[in-house]
C-alpha cells in the first residue's frame, strides 16, 4: 500500500506513512508545524547574500543555489544518519532562499 501524499510504501493498516502522519496530525490538532517554518527561515540568509558573490543574480540562479544547496544538506542527513531526507525540507529551503533574495531585490529598489 501506498501514503496518499508522497506515495511511500506503508503497511496495509496505515494510509499515510510516519512522516507524513506527523504533519496531518499536528495540522488537524491546530498545531503549527514549526519544522516547516524553520526551514524556511534557515535559507532566508542564504538568498540575501548571494547577491554579493555575483552583481546580477536571475531568481533562476538564485532557486538552483537554494536548491543544491538544500539538496546537500538532505543528503548528508541520509547518509550520516543525523535527521531525514525530506523532500519537503528541499522545497522549504528552496523557497526561503527565494524569500531572502526577494527581500534584498526589495531593498534595493527602495534606494
Amino acid at each position: 500500500m501506498k501514503c496518499k501524499f508522497c506515495g511511500h510504501d506503508i503497511s496495509d493498516t496505515d494510509t499515510l506513512c510516519p512522516g507524513c502522519d506527523k504533519d496531518v496530525k499536528e495540522l488537524k490538532n491546530g498545531e503549527f508545524p514549526y519544522e516547516t517554518l524553520l526551514n524556511v527561515l534557515l535559507c532566508i540568509p542564504l538568498g540575501l547574500t548571494l547577491p554579493l558573490t555575483k552583481k546580477e543574480i536571475s531568481y533562476k540562479h538564485v532557486i538552483l543555489v537554494g536548491l543544491i544547496v538544500s539538496l546537500t544538506t538532505e543528503t548528508l542527513q541520509l547518509f550520516t544518519h543525523r535527521g531525514d531526507f525530506e523532500t519537503k525540507d528541499i522545497i522549504m529551503n528552496t523557497l526561503g532562499t527565494v524569500i531572502g533574495y526577494t527581500i534584498y531585490r526589495k531593498i534595493l529598489e527602495k534606494r
